[in-house]
């Protein structure tokens, strides 16, 4: 009796110590791996190892761990096969909304399944074979881990990749700029800048480090509750910028006035309603007048050669305006009416073309009194004719176009700069 009972005290040392390995591995990988040992399996595990009468308690015993058993150490069976699907299914899913939005997913499904296959065994036929079948759960955890290890390197590299990020960071800048924003909405988009921002900065942490597991994951909810909350739906975004693009790029060559080109991209471009960035109170999120400002802060911002107003973009109405002002012609409706198509001078036309004047004759005050460019090229190809002889110059331009010929000087033609 003595040696069964030294035997059976010798077993639960050895599982005690099989189980103490259990439990440090699973505490170092709780997080990705297992649950933790519950306080039931731990009050369990007390009461064993109190008992006195250990050979009477055998079967009790031996029930009782088996149940730790399912709770500290079950079989992942399922692992590598579920992470193979986990990872074919994430790549290539770096584009906003589909991404980094939706990677925990798969963890969390395999949460859920190895919680499911932990089921308890049927029997222990006695403490030598717990001890060895502990041990082999031990290394079917380390085994387990690995394939966990590695999907979790696969999920961090999709939740970071470069694609998504700088996605991210573009919609974060959006919600940030006033001339996006109103009184209703501003605090909850800069809360969600905020959360986009705090999910940005985890590339910057060690993947290696246990921590940054629950940080994504905390983080990367965080962002997803944010962003669920949103008035205005993340396709709006999407399209307010595009719109904004082509609005830039339109208005940068000067075709049409800014309110037509508004019209034209944003108000007459067949999209799904849900596009059509309406807050949920009916106010359109998209006006004219956040778009233009929305443009001439980019223009002020990027320090280029490029003006607010569209029409002075366009340098051939620009030459034919300054046309009109050495004509003495200063009316920006009439001119307008002769540069312009009908759609495009009542939807900003006028209005633009006075811009024009304006920033002319700031440049030069001294327009109405020039050439034409036609007579400039009239008076150019008479001095090729004429070399050296301006007043030759003079007098047949009287004759050809008695206005220009009465301005002309000897002074002014030889100074005439010609192409």
């Amino acid at each position: 009796m003595k040696t069964y009972v030294a035997e059976i005290k010798q077993h639960l040392e050895d599982v005690k110590e099989a189980n103490e390995d259990v439990q440090q591995f699973v505490d170092k990988f709780r997080s990705k791996v297992t649950q933790p040992l519950s306080a039931k399996g731990k009050s369990t595990l007390a009461k064993i190892f109190s008992k006195g009468i250990l050979g009477k308690l055998k079967t009790k015993i031996t029930a009782k761990l088996n149940r730790i058993i399912s709770k500290v150490a079950p079989k992942f069976t399922k692992a590598k096969r579920l992470f193979d699907l986990a990872k074919s299914g994430l790549k290539g899913l770096v584009k906003l909304g589909t991404a980094a939005l939706a990677v925990w997913t798969a963890v969390e499904t395999f949460d859920n399944c190895k919680r499911k296959a932990a089921e308890a065994k049927e029997s222990v036929k006695n403490m030598k074979t717990y001890v060895a079948e502990i041990k082999q759960h031990l290394e079917d955890v380390k085994e387990a881990n690995e394939d966990v290890q590695q999907a979790w390197m696969d999920v961090y590299n999709t939740s970071m990749a470069t694609d998504l990020i700088d996605a991210l960071k573009d919609m974060r800048a959006m919600m940030l700029e006033d001339y996006f924003s109103t009184a209703s909405n501003k605090e909850e988009k800069d809360n969600v800048a905020e959360k986009i921002q705090e999910y940005i900065d985890v590339e910057k942490l060690n993947p290696d480090q246990e921590d940054t597991k629950s940080i994504l994951n905390n983080r990367q909810r965080a962002m997803n509750q944010v962003l669920g909350t949103i008035t205005v739906t993340l396709s709006c975004f999407r399209h307010k910028g595009n719109a904004f693009g082509a609005v830039k790029l339109e208005c940068a060559r000067g075709d049409s006035p800014f309110p037509y080109i508004f019209d034209d991209i944003v108000n007459k471009v067949p999209i799904d309603p849900a596009k059509k960035c309406l807050y949920r109170t009916g106010e359109e999120y998209i006006t004219e007048e956040k778009m233009r400002e929305a443009w001439t802060r980019w223009v002020e911002g990027n320090a280029t050669d490029i003006d607010a107003t569209c029409l002075v973009n366009n340098k051939l109405i620009v030459d034919q305006v300054k046309d009109f002002l050495r004509k003495k012609e200063n009316d920006a409706s009439q001119i307008a009416g002769k540069l312009l198509r009908d759609d495009k001078i009542n939807r900003g036309g006028v209005e633009e073309i006075q811009a024009v004047i304006t920033k002319i004759k700031e440049e030069n005050p001294n327009i109405e009194n020039e050439m034409t460019q036609a007579d400039k090229d009239m008076v150019c190809r008479l001095k090729n004719s004429f070399p050296d002889n301006a007043q030759q110059v003079i007098d047949t331009m009287k004759i050809v176009n008695p206005d220009v010929g009465a301005t002309l000087t000897v002074e002014i033609v030889n100074n005439l700069q010609c192409d």
